[in-house]
């Protein structure tokens, strides 16, 4: 078989162990990268309530905490050394739901035989479309902490790793994280 003809497991098969670790390495960087990049978009940049008043019109999908869990898994379990990865995740208070909203001020006169009166007021409703209430954003609720169990935790280096990308996809302070050693079992 000449080298075009080759079949691409073939390649695969050829290549020396080194170089298909550096590939493999390479490929699940790539996924990790990915799996940040996704995670970062669902935490508004700062100043992003300034841009979403800007935009009323801007609707904003709130991520479900059990996907947010599942992520972390799928992320923390890609450690090296981390081995089976569970994660649970406390949150401060449930997803909140902002709505449109339509404003009118009014003012009314009224002369009686004793003078005149003013009343003034203010009439707030929410905005719909037909009989739908129009969704402006829809709001994450704020993690608390995160406990982390995973294998490889007993070794320090790979608990810090832990560590470090729990902190840094959630901007959580070291104290609001937990990494524990699991053991090798169903229950994992």
């Amino acid at each position: 078989m000449d080298e075009g003809t080759k079949k691409p497991a073939d390649r695969w098969r050829e290549l020396p162990e080194k170089d298909r670790r550096r590939v493999k390495n390479l490929l699940l960087a790539l996924a990790l990268g990915v799996a940040l990049l996704s995670l970062v978009r669902l935490w508004p940049a700062e100043g992003a309530e300034e841009k979403a008043a800007e935009q009323p019109a801007a609707v904003s999908a709130a991520v479900s905490e059990d996907l947010l869990q599942r992520e972390l898994e799928a992320i923390l379990s890609q450690v090296k050394g981390a081995g089976r990865v569970r994660v649970a995740v406390w949150y401060s208070a449930g997803s909140a739901a902002v709505y449109a909203t339509e404003s009118e001020d009014s003012s009314e006169r009224r002369t009686d035989g004793e003078g005149e009166q003013l009343s003034e007021g203010r009439r707030v409703s929410v905005a719909t479309v037909g009989d739908q209430p129009l969704l402006v954003r829809q709001e994450a609720a704020a993690v608390r902490g995160v406990v982390v169990v995973a294998e490889g935790a007993g070794d320090p280096q790979v608990r810090e790793r832990l560590y470090a990308a729990v902190k840094s996809l959630l901007g959580l302070k070291t104290s609001q994280i937990a990494v524990i050693e699991g053991e090798g079992s169903d229950v994992l």
